[in-house]
């Protein structure tokens, strides 16, 4: 796959009219048609995992497509009442799928950075797993740095950021991303707001994050 130049990367949306003038991959989960065209990722959500039955899921048919490019959202939520248990099981069946694909793992993780750096350990995955909506303290970012994990953000958390010593620039560019999420915001302005936390030109932000793409989604520049 080509990508002819540099343009703005939505590495996660809910939101099918942000893909305008950009590469975004929209989410798509169980019972819903995913789109004929438009990337897409493919997976349950932690919050959703008691509407499903993973046991009868076919995932080999939503994540085979061309352009279902990544797999996900997945991951492990603290803050909600679903066993423990249960969300690393399925999140382990989301590990097996991406890396049977070849397709990089966008994680939902509240709470369970720890967790998520175990199962990576134990995996050890060849496929890119990638943070999304990521906000944590220093020393547990340097950990997941560490590992070789991507991390995306939107608006929320870059407002977190407060100053030169802070999470996000204990992030190599190399490892970045940038994502609306299902907020209202365009992609643009999540990297204008990028641009001034990071001290970083949009147009450098727009080039990194392309050659971070092709890097883990496998496509030419």
């Amino acid at each position: 796959m080509i990508l002819k130049e540099h343009k703005f990367i939505n590495i996660h949306t809910h939101n099918p009219n942000s893909c305008a003038d950009n590469i975004s991959i929209l989410n798509y989960a169980p019972n819903i048609s995913f789109p004929d065209k438009a990337y897409f990722s493919y997976g349950i959500h932690p919050w959703d995992i008691e509407n499903h039955n993973i046991e009868t899921i076919n995932f080999d048919r939503y994540v085979s497509p061309n352009n279902c490019i990544a797999i996900g959202e997945t991951g492990i939520d603290k803050t909600i009442s679903t066993k423990l248990y249960k969300q690393v099981m399925v999140f382990e069946k989301h590990i097996s799928i991406s890396e049977k694909y070849k397709k990089p793992l966008i994680i939902h993780c509240v709470k369970a950075h720890s967790e998520i750096l175990e199962l990576h350990k134990i995996y050890k995955p060849t496929q890119a797993w990638i943070l999304h909506a990521y906000a944590n303290s220093i020393q547990m970012t340097r950990n997941l740095v560490d590992k070789g994990l991507y991390f995306s953000m939107g608006m929320r958390e870059l407002s977190r950021s407060k100053g030169k010593k802070d999470f996000i620039h204990s992030i190599p560019l190399s490892k970045l991303f940038f994502e609306t999420d299902n907020s209202k915001q365009s992609i643009q302005e999540v990297y204008i707001e990028a641009s001034k936390k990071l001290n970083t030109a949009i147009d450098q932000l727009i080039e990194i994050t392309t050659i971070n793409f092709h890097h883990c989604f496998n496509f030419s520049i």
